[in-house]
C-alpha cells in the first residue's frame, strides 16, 4: 500500500503538469568560508584543490569526501531527492536547478561557504530506486 502511493506521488512529480518541477539527485561539495573578505590561505588551497582534480577527471564523490566540509562528505556530498521546491538557500537552489544531468558548477557563493554542485540523475527510476 505504501508502496504504491509513493509509486503514484513520484509519477505525479514526471506528469506533464508538474515537468518544471525538475526531479534530480543532487550531490556538492561544500567549502566554508570563515570571512568572504579574507579568504584565508588553506581555505583558498582547498578551492584551488578541489578545481584541479576536477579538471584532471577525477571521480565527484571521492573529490567530495576528501574535500568537502559539509556532513554529506562520507556519502560522497550526496544530497538525494531535490527539485525547485526543496528547502535550500535560493542561491543553491537556483544552482542546482540550472545544471543539466552529469553537470559540475562554478563555485557557488551561499552563507555557508562555496558549493560546488553536481546533478547526478534526472532519471524517474534512478530516483525511484535510489529513494528506495
Amino acid at each position: 500500500m505504501i508502496a504504491e502511493a509513493y509509486d503514484a506521488d513520484l509519477e505525479n512529480l514526471f506528469a506533464p503538469i508538474h515537468k518544471e518541477s525538475q526531479a534530480r539527485t543532487v550531490s556538492h561539495i561544500l567549502v566554508k568560508i570563515a570571512d568572504f573578505k579574507n579568504i584565508t590561505d588553506k581555505e583558498q588551497k582547498k578551492m584551488d584543490d578541489i578545481d584541479a582534480a576536477l579538471k584532471e577527471g577525477k571521480d565527484f564523490a571521492e573529490i567530495a569526501k576528501e574535500f568537502s566540509d559539509d556532513g554529506s562528505a562520507s556519502q560522497g556530498g550526496y544530497l538525494g531527492y531535490m527539485d525547485k521546491n526543496t528547502s535550500f538557500v535560493p542561491e543553491f537552489l537556483a544552482k542546482m536547478m540550472e545544471l543539466k544531468e552529469g553537470e559540475v558548477s562554478e563555485p557557488t557563493k551561499t552563507d555557508y561557504g562555496y558549493h560546488i554542485i553536481t546533478v547526478t540523475s534526472t532519471s524517474k527510476e534512478e530516483i525511484k530506486q535510489d529513494d528506495s
